[in-house]
């Protein structure tokens, strides 16, 4: 019995062991490059190359767009083979196409917008104007003239030497003498 015991506790110990050399990288499961990677790590190797060939299989790929949009159209299979640059899906650029013509649209409008003032006004926009520029000369002509009235009348008044003559009163019962003509 002490014979089975013995053999368990050994199994036991070395199942530890085995263990704690697979969680440190110290013994490897299978051949291929994590077995060579394991024991040039193990070994102490500073850098190890190895060169293998076979087929990358992914799956799950996350591809992303850089402009957010439905897909319209998947264009390669599982297992094709890709080049870069090709295209791979197709996306609905509806809202895309409405934001260039809209851009292209106000493009139109600053260039309208330009020539319009390079070509200066129209014959009638510049009619009205002088008009304008009449009847503003004219306001200003009859301001003059009646600045000049004014002042004429200013300086006229001026020349006025106003009279005050004064009127002899006096009240019933009044003390004082009325006021007699001036000397």
């Amino acid at each position: 019995m002490k014979r089975g015991a013995v053999v368990i506790w050994m199994l036991g110990v070395v199942g530890v062991l085995a263990y704690v050399a697979y969680a440190r990288g110290w013994i490897p499961i299978a051949a291929g490059p994590s077995f060579l990677t394991r024991w040039d790590r193990w070994l102490g190797a500073e850098s190890a190359t190895a060169f293998y060939s076979g087929t990358l299989e992914a799956t799950r790929v996350q591809v992303m767009s850089q402009v957010p949009a439905r897909v319209l159209e998947v264009t390669v299979e599982e297992g094709d083979t890709v080049t870069a640059g090709q295209v791979v899906i197709r996306l609905d650029d509806t809202l895309l196409q409405r934001q260039l013509d809209l851009a292209r649209a106000e493009i139109r409008l600053a260039e309208a917008q330009l020539a319009l003032l390079r070509a200066g006004p129209r014959p009638e926009e510049r009619a009205k104007a002088e008009a304008e520029v009449k009847a503003a000369q004219a306001a200003v002509a009859a301001a003059r003239q009646a600045l000049a009235d004014a002042q004429a009348i200013y300086e006229a008044a001026q020349d006025l030497q106003p009279d005050i003559v004064r009127a002899p009163t006096s009240r019933p019962g009044d003390p004082r003498p009325a006021p007699g003509p001036g000397p």
